[in-house]
């Protein structure tokens, strides 16, 4: 199993927004989704601390 640090946060909430628009449960497009819906300080923060 890969590393959750390897993967890139941004691509894996656009590849499920993208999924859950394609059933209809969400109407926003994927990037409105990121720009409105996410805050990465947090998930920034903990990689900085885990690179030490």
């Amino acid at each position: 199993m890969a590393d959750w640090r390897d993967y890139d946060s941004t691509d894996t909430v656009r590849f499920h927004a993208l999924r859950l628009k394609e059933v209809g449960l969400l109407s926003a497009s994927p990037d409105r989704v990121i720009a409105e819906g996410t805050d990465w300080r947090f998930l920034n923060e903990i990689k900085r601390e885990l690179e030490n």
